[in-house]
């Protein structure tokens, strides 16, 4: 059953998903319910912006509305329509006061999505205390700890009692204002004796900027604000800043990480002795020996044996808090997870390593556990992770010992555009899929693209550094992925030229049978140019950087009737008042023909798309912006 290599078994690990257990451990019983995906963690509690409950009494600077825009031209310049669902903060020379939320935090996990306008200035303040900054830094080549997503902190001083400093984000991923951003962080309060005494620094695990990591692991010393320099506490509140430049807030989430565990004890072991290629009926079988035990680390030890053995595990569990848990198990080669005597997660392990979860609602208390193992050939694995309320997903027992075939850790191989671009082959993704017949273009502006040759698609651009190329070249480089260097803006994916007979006629997700790609030459700048054919027309297709933007121009050398070039579908796109059209919040388009745009709304989505004339020549082009 292990016939496989090694990088299909690591798969199984990385990517296991969980079937419903039946009541039953038979393997020949067809009740089983179909297959359904659990994530490896439990889900963040979303904090609703329908009105101010979630926070102390706020200044007038702060409202609950249904929509927010900003002109990113205009320092400043924040629009809003009343309604509900989004948070903004407009300060002015009296009313400026930061917002507090009412939940006391220690380890913190935060996700949200924020607005600056130009030249704004925010904050997110931990524990009232801890900063990570948010500021429009739109296109700045250098950055500091000043910039979005850097970390404040105060520096002590003995003359004047602190001194600013922090640390500098390690890219800067910050989008146009205007823009919906995304923020994740993974704050760790300090830590405290019995007397009081600070034992550990409060910590930034991780930051993520648009999906970039930009901090990691990062000490906080003291606090961001001087008048709590003296003042560190297990908790504190959640606090949004207030007095800087108009700001927008949405889809806030949270999950406090209480320092609760889940406990095993009185742990007792049956050993049997077989070859299985499946888990065995215990209830037939004789055990070998039996006794007491403390680890799941090192299974071989326990059966004296590398090969063919089988246990069961039993004894009691202590769950700190009622509600919701996750129970995950890595197992190689299978087993299965009973709580109070129920089937809660059947992991096969087929073939090989395998990981498998499950969500229960339990009661606090004590419950009956149990944990059943087979081992045929070659890796004795087994692992069990737990979640719950107040409790952050941790190891049953203790953690497993190194993986025996874990990745060593590889210098990573980067392409960097020097005098003339850079072009790579390489599968991309694009969402969660896997983009194969795609060219990614890397120039010395610092502005890049992948590009879908199938559909004419332009699927991604980003800014900074171009591209990590490792899971190429490294090792087997079975993955051929590119992974982009910086935080990326993803277009649709979709074919770009067809034709639409009727004005209410959607644009196809498929190219139409007169489309025909043609590859690409290189320009005079060694820029590609990609060809292509409809019908009776020639196009050519190029994506140049110009001046931060990515500049996109079509030429149609032929006649075709009803002919459509698709700009950009979305949600909801917005013209906004300097002729630039929002495309959801994520970039910016200037059509250079705005006469022909023409707006589309069809089953729930917008489509901007431009017509080609019927006429022997004919050239559209539009610029992109983040």
């Amino acid at each position: 059953m292990k016939y496989f290599l090694f990088f299909i078994v690591l798969g199984s690990f990385l990517f296991g998903c969980q079937q419903e257990p039946t009541s039953t451990t038979n393997e020949e019983d067809s009740t089983a319910s179909e297959v359904v995906a659990i994530p490896p963690f439990l889900p963040l509690q979303t904090v609703a912006f329908d009105d101010f409950s979630a926070f102390q009494t706020p200044d007038t600077n702060w409202k609950i509305v249904d929509k927010a825009s900003s002109d990113f031209m205009q320092n400043y310049a924040l629009e809003i329509v009343d309604g509900k669902g989004i948070l903004v903060n407009k300060p002015d020379s009296i009313h400026k006061g930061n917002l507090v939320t009412l939940l006391e935090h220690g380890d913190l996990e935060l996700e949200l999505e924020f607005m600056m306008a130009r030249a704004s200035n925010s904050g997110i303040y931990f524990q009232s205390r801890y900063e990570v900054q948010l500021f429009d830094s739109w296109n700045k080549d250098t950055i500091s700890f000043a910039d979005c997503g850097g970390i404040y902190e105060q520096w002590k001083d003995k003359e004047n009692g602190g001194t600013i400093g922090g640390a500098t984000p390690k890219v800067n991923a910050s989008k146009a204002p205007g823009l919906w951003q995304t923020l994740r962080v993974l704050f760790r309060a300090p830590r405290f004796d019995a007397t009081g005494k600070k034992t550990a620094n409060a910590k930034f695990e991780y930051v993520y900027l648009n999906d970039m990591l930009i901090q990691k692991n990062v000490e906080v010393s003291s606090p961001t604000i001087a008048a709590t320099f003296r003042d560190e506490k297990p908790k504190g509140n959640l606090m949004i800043q207030g007095d800087h430049g108009p700001v927008a807030f949405r889809n806030m989430r949270l999950k406090t990480l209480a320092q609760d565990t889940v406990t095993l004890n009185n742990l007792t072991y049956k050993l049997y002795n077989g070859k299985w290629d499946y888990i065995p009926n215990f209830d037939t079988m004789q055990v070998t020996s039996s006794g007491s035990f403390n680890s799941f680390a090192d299974v071989e030890n326990l059966a004296q044996t590398k090969d063919h053995f089988a246990f069961v595990f039993e004894g009691n569990m202590e769950i700190p808090n009622e509600g919701q848990y996750l129970f995950e198990t890595t197992i190689d080669d299978g087993g299965d997870l009973y709580i109070d005597d129920k089937l809660v997660v059947h992991n096969e392990g087929d073939p090989g390593l395998g990981t498998e979860r499950a969500i229960v609602n339990l009661t606090k208390g004590v419950h009956k556990f149990k944990l059943t193992y087979y081992e045929e050939v070659w890796l004795a694995w087994l692992v069990v992770q737990v979640e719950g309320p107040n409790v952050e997903k941790h190891y049953l027992l203790n953690p497993p010992g190194k993986f025996p075939w874990g990745e060593e850790e590889v210098t990573p191989i980067t392409v960097t555009p020097n005098q003339t671009p850079e072009m790579v082959r390489a599968f991309v993704m694009h969402g969660k899929e896997k983009k194969t017949h795609t060219i990614s273009v890397g120039t010395p502006n610092g502005i890049h693209f992948s590009y879908d040759l199938q559909n004419a698609a332009l699927l991604s651009a980003w800014k900074g550094k171009f591209a990590d190329v490792t899971e190429m070249w490294d090792g087997r480089g079975e993955s051929q992925l590119l992974k982009p260097l910086n935080a990326r803006i993803e277009l649709d994916d979709k074919i770009t030229l067809a034709s639409l007979a009727y004005q209410k006629d959607n644009f196809p997700a498929i190219k139409q049978a007169q489309f025909q790609s043609l590859g690409y030459t290189l320009n005079v700048q060694q820029f590609p140019v990609f060809e292509y054919r409809f019908g009776n027309v020639n196009v050519r297709d190029e994506i140049v950087p110009k001046e931060k933007q990515l500049q996109r121009t079509l030429v149609f050398d032929g006649q075709e009737v009803n002919l459509y070039h698709k700009v950009a579908v979305a949600k909801q796109i917005t013209k906004l008042a300097n002729g630039w059209y929002d495309i959801d919040g994520n970039y910016y388009v200037q059509v250079n023909q705005p006469d022909r745009v023409e707006l589309r709304t069809t089953n729930q989505q917008q489509t901007l798309m431009l017509p080609v004339a019927n006429k022997a020549k004919d050239t559209l082009s539009y610029n992109i912006v983040w």
